[in-house]
């Protein structure tokens, strides 16, 4: 008798076990049902904590003392060390470093910025990295792009596969750059169509460059428009004009002003002051 209630005993606490999950899971499908579990995606108006971490939608303010986190942020996030959200739109502020896959409007950060798709103003004491950036760009030491459509400027790097706008470093480096960059060493490795000014400006391999250089030394592969160097300009071919105390090419469809202008494939290859060429 003792093993049979015994074994209906587990039975019966089976079953209750079974029915509570089933009454529990159904409320998913039943708003109404009175026993209600807790939600998977949370939805807060304002989160504070020394780590406030939120599973879903925080639309308003969210602040951490060390780390914020939500999945999405509608509003401000600010927190002490680091803050992270899949998507912003809003503020996001933090003392070490923020990090967002997809990012609006405002972000500011002591030490690092990171997003992958980033649209607004972002700035930060050291270090930015975005994948995709619309809008303007700061960074102390350097910024890194594969795509920047706006403005980008750091204190020492400035790096962008693809850039439409203005870019500003100590280090201005682009594959391709449609409009303005403006440093100590300027570089386009593929594409260049518009202003480069530095001490150093390169544009182009193998690519025909259109715009201006400015600088104390310039280079480029093949160039169409005006280059200006302090001392010396290069470039393969020049479709345009060249200015400064030392001109060299290989090729001239244009004019030469300086000391020495040098046209490798011409039968007089050097002359002082003016020559010109035109094809």
């Amino acid at each position: 008798m003792i093993y049979l209630l015994k074994y209906n005993m587990l039975i019966i606490l089976l079953n209750c076990i079974l029915f509570t999950n089933i009454a529990i899971n159904d409320s998913y499908a039943n708003p109404h049902y009175s026993i209600q579990p807790i939600p998977i995606h949370e939805k807060k108006l304002i989160d504070i904590g020394i780590r406030s971490n939120v599973q879903g939608t925080v639309k308003g303010i969210q602040v951490g003392g060390f780390f914020s986190y939500s999945f999405q942020t509608v509003g401000i996030q600010m927190s002490g060390l680091e803050g992270e959200t899949k998507e912003l739109k809003g503020i996001q502020i933090s003392g070490l470093g923020n990090r967002a896959i997809n990012a609006k409007w405002f972000r500011g950060s002591g030490l690092n910025n990171y997003s992958a798709v980033f649209k607004g103003f972002q700035m930060a004491g050291l270090r930015s990295n975005s994948e995709e950036a619309t809008g303007v760009i700061l960074a102390g030491m350097s910024s890194d792009c594969i795509q920047t459509i706006g403005c980008q400027i750091s204190g020492i790097l400035s790096n962008s596969d693809m850039i439409k706008g203005f870019q500003c470093s100590g280090f201005s480096l682009s594959k391709s750059i449609y409009g303005c960059q403006v440093g100590g060493f300027v570089s386009s490795k593929c594409d260049m169509k518009g202003l480069q000014m530095g001490l150093l400006t390169m544009a182009g391999q193998e690519i025909q460059s259109k715009g201006v250089q400015i600088a104390g030394i310039t280079h480029a592969d093949d160039f169409f428009g005006v280059q200006s160097g302090v001392i010396i300009n290069h470039t393969r071919i020049i479709r345009g004009v060249q200015i400064g105390l030392i001109n060299y090419c290989h090729d001239l469809d244009g004019v030469q002003l300086g000391l020495i202008n040098f046209v490798k494939n011409n039968k007089i290859p050097a002359l002082p002051f003016f020559r010109y060429h035109f094809h």
